[in-house]
């Protein structure tokens, strides 16, 4: 998972500590819920979302996050386009899609659940 954000006043550690114990816990209701143990199950938790060329691997269960995280402070905006840049393409990159659009877990499907990001000058 890639993320660009600005953590706020408690900071980054206490922020990825409880996205990852809050989205654990959403991830096994949605799958425990839904009888299936498959990223296809979570996905179809979020029926208005175009699954485009996207095939989910079957029979995969939610291993649950790994220990840790890597950070980078982002200095400029030239540094800040060009992260978006890789956290964008990085589907494509990787050759799991064929076009940003089709990756469902991606922010370009999500614009109006966003923040609108600060501006900087350089």
């Amino acid at each position: 998972m890639h993320i660009v954000l600005a953590p706020g006043e408690k900071g980054l550690s206490p922020f990825i500590h409880s996205f990852k114990r809050n989205s654990s816990r959403d991830i096994k209701n949605i799958l425990d819920r839904s009888g299936k143990r498959t990223r296809a199950a979570v996905y179809d938790n979020f029926p208005n979302r175009s699954r485009g060329s996207f095939t989910p691997a079957v029979g995969n269960d939610f291993p649950g996050w790994q220990n840790g995280f890597h950070d980078e402070i982002i200095m400029d905006s030239r540094q800040r386009n060009n992260t978006i840049q890789y956290v964008t393409y990085n589907a494509t990159h990787h050759h799991l899609v064929t076009t940003t659009d089709h990756w469902p877990w991606s922010s370009l499907h999500y614009q109006d659940l966003l923040d609108p990001m600060e501006i900087w000058f350089t």
